[in-house]
């Protein structure tokens, strides 16, 4: 998936055509801490199984190691992390990674229906 922050303080990520690394992404991700601002992340489509193999297992390491380093600024700017779809029926394998993921940004995970849901939520944690 693709970071998209052209509706910043809304940042979405979606699939797309930029066949940017996993280093561009994080770089953009970086750039995002770097500006100070607060805001809410927004998975734009619930993850498949096929997108856990996108990732070598070096780059999910040195994504880890990213989250980590950058978790206090990551807990203070982001407002939430939004995923678009039913999180009560995701397999096992996904369920495992968003918890990862979470449990290393400091930012837990929150599910709802649609986009317009993500966005009343994303502005509410961000009036908080």
């Amino acid at each position: 998936m693709n970071i998209d922050a052209s509706e910043f303080p809304f940042v979405w990520m979606r699939d797309g055509d930029r066949t940017d690394d996993e280093e561009s992404e994080q770089q953009v991700f970086l750039d995002l801490l770097a500006g100070g601002r607060r805001f809410v992340l927004i998975a734009a489509r619930m993850p498949s199984l096929s997108d856990l193999g996108e990732m070598t297992p070096d780059q999910r390491k040195a994504r880890a190691v990213m989250f980590k380093q950058h978790r206090a600024a990551i807990t203070r700017l982001c407002a939430a992390m939004i995923m678009v779809g039913d999180g009560s029926r995701l397999p096992a394998p996904i369920k495992v990674a968003i918890e990862g993921l979470s449990g290393a940004m400091g930012v837990p995970m929150v599910f709802v229906p649609d986009a317009a849901a993500a966005l009343a939520l994303g502005t509410a944690r961000l009036a908080e």
